[in-house]
């Protein structure tokens, strides 16, 4: 089961480079200023991918592949899929955008809860101090997230 999740994360996180790097394509094209929003989407990008990173070599640890499918991944990935076609898709602007990226950041923070919980039942303190911090860095993307929501309710960007 923890192996499973592992997958899940490592799809999840996978997926999380791509919807940053659609996001990140979105705001270059849209020719409007959104620069410190663009480093933040890039920063962003960039601790995704050391997630990324982070997951293959936990998966590694523990002996297990870390470029097989689990179930748990192949659902991940059948789900990012519609997250990817909103970013993607060329008829919705980036303020429809960022309320996609909500869902999807809370999604990761709930996935990174969960697999703390696992990593100390399974007795792998080292990783579950890791996924702390991977946590604490989706908390920031969440929050800053939000924040974006929040000028597009008041500012009706």
């Amino acid at each position: 089961m923890f192996l499973d999740r592992l997958g899940e994360r490592l799809a999840f996180e996978r997926s999380g480079v791509r919807l940053y790097e659609a996001l990140i394509s979105k705001v270059e094209n849209c020719g409007d200023d959104y620069g410190p929003m663009q480093a933040r989407l890039s920063h962003f990008r960039a601790e995704e991918a050391a997630h990324f990173a982070m997951l293959a070599d936990c998966i590694h640890q523990l002996g297990a592949d870390p470029t097989a499918q689990t179930p748990a991944a192949d659902v991940c990935g059948v789900m990012s899929m519609g997250f990817i076609q909103v970013l993607s898709d060329p008829r919705t602007d980036v303020p429809q955008a960022r309320t996609a990226l909500v869902a999807i950041e809370a999604a990761d923070q709930c996935g990174w809860e969960l697999l703390i919980e696992m990593a100390n039942a399974e007795g792998v303190p080292e990783m579950a101090q890791a996924f702390g911090e991977a946590l604490k860095q989706e908390n920031e993307h969440l929050s800053s997230v939000k924040q974006w929501l929040s000028e597009i309710a008041t500012a009706g960007v």
